[in-house]
């Protein structure tokens, strides 16, 4: 039984002294996120978000005529 009180106790005080610790150093996010998929790229930051879908490829068609 004292161990698991003396686990939980510094199971707490891990918890708390983290909380303060990023309490006390919060800074505002500032990142940017860009991915490339299939259908083409996109990025996301801290004023919105840009999607470019990539140019679609026709193949050209042949027509084959008999006279």
């Amino acid at each position: 039984m004292k161990k698991l009180l003396a686990a939980a106790g510094l199971a707490a005080l891990v918890f708390a002294e983290f909380t303060a610790l990023s309490v006390m150093t919060a800074e505002p996010a500032n990142a940017a996120v860009c991915a490339r998929g299939y259908r083409g790229a996109a990025c996301a930051g801290p004023r919105g978000a840009v999607a470019v879908g990539r140019p679609r490829v026709y193949r050209p068609v042949r027509v084959y005529r008999r006279w």
